[in-house]
């Protein structure tokens, strides 16, 4: 469970970034919507799924965007500009 904002220390929050970077680059998703789940523990970080997508069923109706956009919009969206911190985005929308 992603907890915002996260109780997990700097250094534990970028090496769940790093581990995510390198299964996208691994399987060669450089751009579009992810759904990467991870879990962490005292061995280090697990990838339990990593895809192409967006998360499922009704996951999406329960985040708000600026102007009332749903999720599936922003990610269709000419406006969906590459994320500079990728822990913004997500604490933004899950904070609401």
């Amino acid at each position: 469970i992603f907890i915002t904002p996260t109780i997990l220390e700097k250094h534990h929050q970028f090496s769940l970034l790093e581990t995510a970077q390198s299964a996208l680059h691994a399987l060669g998703i450089r751009k579009g919507a992810v759904h990467i789940e991870l879990r962490i523990n005292d061995h280090g970080n697990y990838i339990l799924e990593c895809a192409a997508r967006s998360i499922g069923g009704l996951c999406s109706k329960v985040l708000e965007f600026k102007g009332g956009m749903s999720l599936e919009e922003l990610i269709l969206s000419p406006r969906a500009l590459p994320i500079k911190d990728p822990f913004c985005l997500i604490s933004r929308v899950l904070r609401k």
